[in-house]
């Protein structure tokens, strides 16, 4: 009702319906940001409940049939954090192993509980490199043989070494590189300069 120096109004307004802070909803666009050989930088956006915004979170995985708390214990490791002024969270999680997929599952905090665990996601560690294509002669010269190709990197765990091998007889054997050069670009070409026995 409203009130004056004359008096009251004839009638009143009737708010229905009004409800206090709530639990977070579940996080939702749960995503790997990076791969990494033991780990994974996932993100991951949450709405915040109306005058209470999320302040931490947890991140578990399935392991062995139940489902574990995520560690952030090794130097990469970061437990859940908000990028400021967006709806975004980050959390690194180590502990993984190489070339594995996890189903993983997380929940948001706020002032007033916990929510639901966002749906299931099954998300991979980094993992080897695909065989080398586009193989291809640029230059002979002697017993030396320039070549080029292209490998394409694993998420988060770019190739660092090349290995070249040649057929001799019915096996195969390792041939020295003088040069191994990775381009800058994002092509994913190598090029390798090998000298051996004609």
């Amino acid at each position: 009702c409203a009130r004056n120096a004359v008096g009251i109004c004839d009638d009143a307004a009737w708010l229905q319906h009004v409800r206090t802070s709530d639990v977070p909803a579940p996080p939702k666009n749960v995503r790997v940001a990076e791969a990494m050989p033991k780990g994974i930088h996932l993100a991951w956006e949450v709405d915040d409940a109306c005058g209470a915004p999320c302040t931490t979170g947890r991140v578990e995985y399935l392991c062995a049939l139940k489902w574990c708390a995520a560690e952030h214990k090794s130097p990469e490791g970061r437990a859940p954090y908000r990028c400021p002024d967006t709806k975004t969270w980050h959390a690194v999680i180590t502990g993984l192993s190489a070339e594995t997929t996890y189903d993983i599952r997380i929940y948001m905090t706020n002032s007033v509980g916990e929510s639901s665990p966002c749906p299931v996601k099954s998300l991979s560690t980094s993992r080897r490199p695909q065989p080398p294509y586009g193989l291809r002669c640029l230059e002979r010269r002697g017993t030396a043989i320039a070549l080029a190709f292209f490998v394409k990197d694993p998420s988060g765990s770019p190739v660092t070494k090349i290995k070249v091998e040649r057929a001799k007889f019915l096996a195969s054997e390792e041939v020295v590189c003088q040069q191994c050069v990775k381009s800058t670009d994002s092509t994913g070409e190598w090029r390798v300069r090998i000298v051996g026995p004609p």
